[in-house]
C-alpha cells in the first residue's frame, strides 16, 4: 500500500480516496482494495466501503477477508453492505488459524451479525482452520455467548464437532472458560461429556473445568 493511501486511511478522507480511485485506478490493485476494506471494517468507515465497492469488479476475491474482519468486529451494517455487494459468506479461513465470517462473529458474540450471515446462507458447520481453528459453535461456547450458542444450535450446529489441532470441542471450550449456562445448554443438546481432547494441548471438558478452577 502506498504512503499516500495509508495517509488517506489514517486521516479518514473519503473525498481523497474517491479521487484516488477515479484518477489513479491502476494504482488501486485488488490487494490494496482488500486492505482498505479491512481497515474500513476495523474502524467502521462505511463510506470507504461504499467507495471501494463502487470501484471493484472481482468482488468475491477482494471482499471475503474484509467480510471476516467486519464480522469479527461486529460491524453489522458493513457486513450487510459486503454481502449485498457479492462477498462470499462461506469463504474459508485465510490463515492457518483463521476464521470464516460466521466463526469470527460467533467468537465475538455478535448475535445480529450471526443472524445476518445465517440468513444469507452461511454454513453453520463450516470446518475450522486446521491449526487452532474453531467451528462457529466452538467459538461462541468458548466466549460464553449463550444467545449465539442457542441460535447456532437451532440452526443445526453439530454440538459434537471434533476439535481442530490445538483446539477444543464446544463443551471443552465452555468448561474451560467457566461458562456454566453454556455448558448446561450444550449438555442438554447432547454434547459428549467424555469427548477426547485435541491431539496437541487438548483437554477433556472435566480437565478444562478443573484446570480453570470452575
Amino acid at each position: 500500500m502506498s504512503s499516500e493511501t495509508q495517509w488517506i486511511l489514517a486521516n479518514g478522507h473519503n473525498a481523497l480516496l474517491l479521487y484516488h480511485a477515479l484518477s489513479h485506478p491502476h494504482s488501486l490493485t485488488e490487494e490494496i482494495k482488500g486492505q482498505v476494506l479491512c481497515h474500513a471494517a476495523t474502524e467502521d468507515r462505511r463510506r470507504f466501503v461504499e467507495i471501494i465497492i463502487q470501484h471493484t469488479e472481482n468482488r468475491r476475491e477482494t471482499f471475503h477477508l474484509a467480510l471476516q474482519v467486519a464480522a469479527g468486529e461486529g460491524r453489522a451494517l458493513i457486513v450487510g453492505m459486503l454481502i449485498d455487494a457479492g462477498a462470499d459468506v462461506n469463504a474459508g479461513p485465510v490463515y492457518y488459524d483463521g476464521r470464516t465470517a460466521l466463526q469470527a462473529a460467533a467468537g465475538g458474540g455478535h448475535l445480529e451479525v450471526v443472524e445476518t450471515l445465517l440468513t444469507s446462507g452461511a454454513d453453520v458447520n463450516s470446518p475450522p482452520a486446521y491449526h487452532g481453528g474453531r467451528t462457529a459453535l466452538q467459538a461462541a461456547a468458548g466466549g460464553g455467548h449463550l444467545e449465539v450458542v442457542e441460535t447456532l444450535l437451532t440452526s443445526g450446529a453439530d454440538v459434537n464437532s471434533p476439535p481442530a489441532y490445538c483446539s477444543r470441542t464446544a463443551l471443552q471450550a465452555a468448561a474451560g472458560g467457566g461458562h456454566l449456562e453454556v455448558v448446561e445448554r450444550l449438555l442438554t443438546a447432547g454434547a459428549d461429556v467424555n469427548a477426547g481432547p485435541a491431539d496437541h494441548g487438548g483437554r477433556t471438558a472435566l480437565q478444562a473445568a478443573a484446570g480453570g478452577g470452575h
